[in-house]
């Protein structure tokens, strides 16, 4: 695989994914890493 067929891959990727984290209830960087501590946490304990 080329490199600009990886670009446009990621491009693609990207646009289709715009609007996404919002509509998962995300406004902010913050909240994506509550929801990663809080995920982190539920998983450890279930272990």
């Amino acid at each position: 695989m080329s490199e600009s067929t990886i670009i446009y891959a990621m491009q693609k990727f990207q646009e289709q994914m715009k609007g996404q984290a919002e509509k998962a209830g995300f406004t902010s960087e913050e909240d994506v890493a509550d929801w990663i501590t809080k995920t982190r946490r539920e998983e450890n304990s279930t272990l």
